[in-house]
């Protein structure tokens, strides 16, 4: 291929200089109506470096162009992010109402219950989800949002949002964005974006994985561990309100429930196994059972494994506070996609391709990281539009 054609890309040293000589160009000497105004907005894109995005973009140029040369794509992503940070786009036709509509907060079922299940067995047949090392990242948060449903009296095409967010990220920061068919079910969409997180970030490690009740599913549980994933997953009720387990009843909660209705106590566990030991709630309280099942002095004792049974007994076991606190941090890909959805609007578009949609959420999740480095490069008392001016002159 011909690459002569390809714009030569400037450094970002060479555009900051450039952003410096156009503001003196304009504004002169007077800086006041710029720091009152857009010293934000100038420090916000200040570390910003996209002069990588011509090399990458390399091979999408025609060998042979015809017409007008190409521009930069360097300088056109950043006058993309501009526009997104600045909201400068267009509103978008209504849309026709959807035939079938849910009940409040409900999800809808799978229309084959099975179909996690299919999935994750052929994708680990082909040998095509691995292990992964080397970078941590404690937590994963996917959260669907609403295109083809209702969302504040909108209504959008048949596609939804399925989010990876960084849990532990005070910021709430995306991870992985991904469009699917509305009609898909969580859990398969689950599956595929899972797998393609693998697949383009092999060198991340997941340490946590924290889903609503849309994912329980056993298929995901035992998926999740066989990677050494801990699981923090919300049961769904409407499958079962009790659990049976070695001739046990098990609540909700992962608690073993003795025979005459007691929950057992926990006893400690050996972290290595991550299995847990149980004792009767008679013998640990000290008052008499009416209908006791073991003759030990000690009483009757129960074990559960995390490896046996990873769905009723994950690591962090779900009756305790930690688990709570962790579960709460589901929260935080809501507050992701808010900042998508409202502060940068990413429902005023007119676009009705896959195409459009995605740049506009790759490039709004862009926007969400420069504001998170923004925010931190404030807490460390951002210099002057003026000391900016004379440091990128210098440069």
């Amino acid at each position: 291929m011909d690459l002569t054609m390809i714009p030569v890309a400037r450094s970002h040293e060479a555009y900051l200089q450039f952003v410096v000589e156009q503001l003196h160009l304009q504004y002169g000497e007077s800086k006041a109506f710029l720091q009152q105004f857009y010293a934000d907005l100038i420090l916000w894109i200040t570390p910003v470096d996209l002069s990588l995005t011509s090399s990458l973009m390399k091979d999408q140029y025609s060998p042979n162009p015809k017409g007008s040369k190409p521009r930069d794509p360097t300088d056109l992503l950043r006058s993309l992010l501009l526009m997104n940070k600045l909201h400068i786009t267009k509103k978008k036709r209504k849309l026709k109402k959807p035939k079938k509509k849910g009940k409040k907060n409900q999800k809808q079922e799978p229309n084959n219950p099975n179909i996690t299940e299919k999935l994750l067995g052929r994708i680990q047949r082909q040998g095509q989800i691995h292990g992964i090392a080397t970078v941590s990242v404690n937590s994963l948060i996917p959260m669907p949002t609403g295109v083809g449903t209702v969302r504040r009296e909108r209504y959008f095409y048949d596609r939804h949002l399925y989010m990876f967010t960084a849990a532990d990220s005070h910021y709430h920061l995306p991870l992985y964005p991904r469009l699917f068919k509305a009609s898909q079910h969580d859990a398969v969409s689950w599956v595929c974006g899972y797998h393609e997180f693998l697949h383009w970030y092999p060198q991340w490690n997941i340490g946590e994985m924290i889903l609503d009740s849309a994912h329980d599913a056993s298929p995901i549980y035992s998926c999740l561990e066989s990677h050494h994933v801990s699981t923090i997953i919300e049961l769904n009720p409407r499958k079962a309100t009790q659990f049976t387990y070695n001739e046990m009843d098990i609540g909700l909660d992962g608690v073993p429930i003795c025979p005459i209705g007691r929950k057992m106590m926990n006893w400690g566990k050996e972290a290595k196994r991550y299995r847990r030991k149980w004792r009767c709630p008679a013998k640990v309280g000290k008052w008499e059972c009416p209908h006791p099942c073991s003759t030990s002095d000690y009483g009757r004792t129960f074990h559960t494994s995390t490896a046996d049974n990873p769905r009723l007994f994950p690591r962090v076991p779900r009756d305790s506070k930690e688990w709570r606190n962790r579960y709460k941090l589901r929260t935080g890909v809501e507050r992701c996609v808010k900042r998508q959805k409202i502060d940068y609007k990413l429902e005023d578009s007119k676009g009705r391709s896959s195409r459009h949609w995605n740049i506009r959420i790759y490039s709004i999740a862009m926007c969400q990281h420069a504001d998170a480095w923004f925010e931190e490069a404030k807490k460390q008392k951002l210099s002057s539009l003026d000391q900016w001016f004379a440091a990128n002159q210098a440069a």
